[in-house]
């Protein structure tokens, strides 16, 4: 399971074998890195244009040029 440090009904999992909740019920993605690449590239999984700035704002987190580049100003998400 995923975890959140605030209460919430909604927890998505991203990436292969996450689990999400979605307070009714629970959804696994595929298990093994092959099959959840299988499926992305069959268009099974997509990414909506809403849910493109997102995905950025994740993505950010393991960007090895922003992690390892110098800050002279903050780096805001234009998500919201």
């Amino acid at each position: 399971m995923g975890y959140t440090t605030s209460p919430s009904r909604i927890l998505l999992g991203l990436g292969c074998s996450a689990i999400s909740d979605a307070y009714y019920a629970f959804s696994q993605n595929e298990k093994t890195i092959s099959a959840y690449l299988e499926k992305i590239e069959s268009g099974e999984i997509n990414i909506t244009e809403e849910g493109k700035p997102f995905v950025r704002n994740i993505c950010m987190a393991f960007d090895p040029n922003i992690q390892n580049s110098e800050k002279s100003s903050p780096i805001f998400s234009k998500a919201i």
